[in-house]
């Protein structure tokens, strides 16, 4: 009696041991989100192991003279002022996805460890007299969700003062068509449930220079 006592005893043990390391999904890392906890130091490590990240979605759009800006690719450069950091982001505008030329934007970036979590501040710095404030508004983003098998992550900021908006991006190698981010739209569902989600990432994106001018050539050879 002694022994089955003892026996039943393991096999509970191993049980519990398995379902905490992923059956029940407790560690597994399907559904965990660490962005309460998340320091600018990690995000920007994770930056400059998986540049750039990709805009894949968002609940709004950002309009230039009539035309929306997608594939919204962002990095960081490496100067720094003082506690500040600075990113280069680069766009196209929709319908302009095939073709290899991007708008450039510089950004100062202002991170703040908060007990509600980071805050990343992104003021537009203006060089060119023919873009202004209006057109690269500052925004105030918080990090809402980290996914953490580290393919993608949400922000929010308000645009208005009662409407939250949502961003969700992904970094470089995840980004691909067809990829599916469930962690990270399942949050942007719960932050922004009545909000649109538009699309604004397609292989296109990625065109250069050199890769579109070697597809006109493929092109030309053809006729």
């Amino acid at each position: 009696m002694r022994c089955l006592i003892i026996a039943f005893a393991l096999l509970v043990a191993f049980a519990n041991k398995s379902y905490c390391n992923g059956v029940g999904g407790v560690n597994n890392g399907d559904t965990g989100n660490t962005a309460s906890t998340l320091t600018a130091d990690r995000f920007l490590e994770k930056m400059k192991e998986s540049e750039p990240y990709w805009t894949i979605q968002r609940s709004f759009y950002n309009i230039h003279k009539d035309q929306h800006e997608t594939c919204i690719s962002t990095k960081r450069k490496q100067e720094t002022e003082g506690n500040d950091y600075k990113f280069h982001q680069t766009y196209k505008f929709q319908g302009f996805e095939w073709f290899y030329e991007t708008q450039p934007a510089d950004y100062k970036v202002t991170f703040q460890n908060t007990a509600a979590g980071l805050s990343i501040n992104m003021e537009a710095i203006l060089t060119d007299e023919r873009v202004t404030r209006e057109l690269l508004p500052t925004r105030n983003y918080s990090l809402e969700y980290w996914d953490p098998d580290g393919k993608c992550f949400l922000l929010t900021l308000r645009l208005s003062q009662d409407v939250v908006d949502c961003e969700l991006a992904a970094w470089n190698a995840n980004a691909v068509n067809g990829a599916t981010f469930d962690n990270c739209q399942k949050a942007y569902q719960e932050k922004c449930p009545d909000r649109p989600k538009y699309s604004l990432f397609k292989e296109e994106c990625r065109v250069d220079s050199k890769s579109f001018h070697a597809k006109m050539r493929d092109t030309q050879l053809q006729y």
